[in-house]
């Protein structure tokens, strides 16, 4: 976590964490605060490194399970 908030300190200030990324420089974070807080959304971080594109779990929980049943 604290080497992609040290690539990305705007993150930290939006109350996102890193919990995942695609392989591709793209990444998932937990939301921590605001509208969206305990969701998971994902940064496309070629079109915009300061937004999430779109919501990729309700939870955390949610989206690791997601995850785990698409790659096992």
């Amino acid at each position: 976590m604290a080497t992609y908030l040290a690539m990305f300190p705007q993150w930290q200030e939006s109350g996102w964490l890193p919990v995942a990324g695609d392989g591709c420089g793209n990444y998932y974070v937990l939301v921590t605060s605001g509208e969206f807080t305990g969701q998971v959304g994902f940064i496309d971080t070629i079109t915009d490194p300061d937004s999430i594109a779109h919501v990729a779990g309700q939870s955390l929980w949610m989206f690791l399970r997601s995850l785990l049943l698409r790659n096992g």
